[in-house]
C-alpha cells in the first residue's frame, strides 16, 4: 500500500481537533496521541526518503526525467484499533 502524505496530514488534523475537544476522555486522548505520534513518524520517514531521492537526483544532474511519485513507502505500523 502506498503512503499518502496528504491523507496522513488530514488524519493528523482530525486527531488534533479531537484532542482539543473537552469531551474526549483521558483514555481516548492517550489513544489519539499515540496514533498521532505514529503518523508523525511515518510522515517524517516519508519526507526524509523523498529528500534523499531529490539529493541523489540533483547530485547526478539528471533532472530531465524527474517526476514526483508516491512510490516511497513509510514503514507499516499496526492497525490503531488495539491501542490503549
Amino acid at each position: 500500500m502506498k503512503f499518502d502524505l496528504e491523507k496522513s496530514l488530514e488524519e493528523l488534523d482530525q486527531i488534533t481537533s479531537q484532542l482539543n475537544s473537552p469531551r474526549v476522555s483521558l483514555a481516548e486522548s492517550l489513544k489519539l496521541f499515540k496514533q498521532g505520534t505514529q503518523l508523525v513518524t511515518k510522515c517524517r520517514t516519508y519526507l526524509n526518503e523523498c529528500e534523499q531521492q531529490v539529493k541523489v537526483l540533483t547530485e547526478r544532474g539528471n533532472l530531465d526525467n524527474f517526476s514526483v511519485q508516491d512510490s516511497v513507502n513509510a514503514p507499516n505500523t499496526e492497525d490503531h484499533t488495539d491501542i490503549v
